[in-house]
C-alpha cells in the first residue's frame, strides 16, 4: 500500500450452497527505514514507548503516594490503601500494554503479554470506579458506612465494568467478520456509558446533602467546595476519556490514546490531592 490508512482483508463465499475450507497464512505490516517490518498499524506504532513512559510516571506517582501515606499514618484510611492498590494496577497494566505492543510491533504476536494486560486492566478498572463511588458517597469522610442505595450503585457499577472488560476482550481478540462482534461492540458502548453516568449519582447525593448543611455549618461549606471540585474532575474525565477519544479514534489513533491516558492521570492526581491523608485535611479526621 502506498498510503497509510485503515485496511481489512476479507474472504467472502457468494455461493451459499457450497462449503469452503482452507488454511490461510497472512501477514500485514509496514516497512520502516532499513526494511524493518512493523506489524503495528501506522497509527499505533508509537504505543510501546507511549505506554512505557506513562507506566514510569505512574510508578513515580505510586512511590510518592506510599511516602505520603507512611508520613501520615494516623490519617490513613482504607480508601487511601485502595488508591495505592489502584495505582499499582494502573502501573502494571500500562507496563504490560507497552510490552504487548512492543512484541506485536516486532514479531506480530503479543507472546502472552495481552493476557497479563487484560488481568491488570480488569482489576484496575473495577478498583477505580469503586474508589469514585466510595469517595463520592462520602466514605469514610462524611459517613462511616454506605447506605442501601449507595451499595446498589456500587453493585451496578461493578457489574457494568465486568461487562465492559469482557466486551473489550471479545472485540480485541476477534474481528468484525465475527457475527457476534457488533453485538459485543454495542454491549461495550452502552455498558461503558451507563457506568460513567451511574458513578455521578453518589457524588450528586453528597453535594445535595452538603448544600443543605452548609447553610448552618462552615465545615460543611468547605467540604461542599471539595466535592464540587471532585464532581467537575469526574465529569471532565468522562468527557475527555470517552467523548474525546471517540472523536479522535478514527483519525488520530495514537493521539486518542494519549488523551485517554492524560485524562486518567489527571483524574488520579486530582483525586489523590483532594482526598490525601494529611492532618490539616478538611475532610480526614485523625484518630
Amino acid at each position: 500500500m502506498t498510503f497509510s490508512d485503515e485496511y481489512a482483508l476479507f474472504y467472502a463465499n457468494c455461493n451459499t450452497r457450497s462449503l469452503v475450507t482452507m488454511d490461510v497464512h497472512t501477514e500485514m505490516y509496514n516497512i520502516d527505514e532499513g526494511a524493518t517490518k512493523d506489524y503495528l498499524s501506522a497509527g499505533l506504532t508509537q504505543l510501546p514507548s507511549l505506554y512505557f513512559i506513562f507506566s514510569l510516571m505512574y510508578l513515580c506517582f505510586l512511590g510518592f503516594w506510599i511516602s505520603l501515606c507512611f508520613n501520615n499514618q494516623r490519617c490513613v484510611h482504607r480508601v487511601h490503601l485502595l488508591m495505592g492498590v489502584s495505582l499499582t494496577m494502573q502501573t502494571l497494566s500500562l507496563f504490560c500494554a507497552a510490552e504487548e505492543n512492543h512484541y506485536v510491533k516486532v514479531t506480530g504476536t503479543p507472546h502472552g503479554w495481552n493476557v497479563l494486560f487484560w488481568i491488570f486492566q480488569f482489576i484496575n478498572s473495577v478498583l477505580l470506579f469503586t474508589l469514585i463511588v466510595l469517595i463520592g458517597a462520602g466514605l469514610p469522610y462524611l459517613k462511616p458506612v454506605l447506605h442501601a442505595r449507595e451499595k446498589i450503585v456500587l453493585m451496578i457499577v461493578i457489574t457494568l465494568k465486568v461487562l465492559v472488560n469482557v466486551a473489550s476482550i471479545m472485540m480485541d481478540e476477534t474481528s468484525p467478520y465475527n457475527k457476534d462482534w457488533m453485538t459485543w461492540r454495542e454491549v461495550y458502548m452502552w455498558s461503558d456509558t451507563i457506568s460513567y453516568s451511574v458513578i455521578i449519582l453518589p457524588v450528586g447525593w453528597s453535594i445535595r446533602l452538603l448544600t443543605e448543611h452548609s447553610k448552618i455549618d462552615e465545615k460543611s461549606h468547605r467540604n461542599l467546595t471539595l466535592y464540587v471540585r471532585f464532581f467537575h474532575l469526574v465529569f471532565c474525565y468522562f468527557f475527555f476519556a470517552r467523548v474525546g477519544v471517540i472523536v479522535l479514534m478514527d483519525i488520530y489513533q495514537w493521539v486518542s490514546r494519549v488523551v485517554e491516558e492524560v485524562a486518567s492521570l489527571v483524574l488520579y492526581l486530582g483525586m489523590c490531592y483532594l482526598f490525601r491523608p494529611a492532618e490539616k485535611s478538611e475532610l480526614v479526621h485523625c484518630s
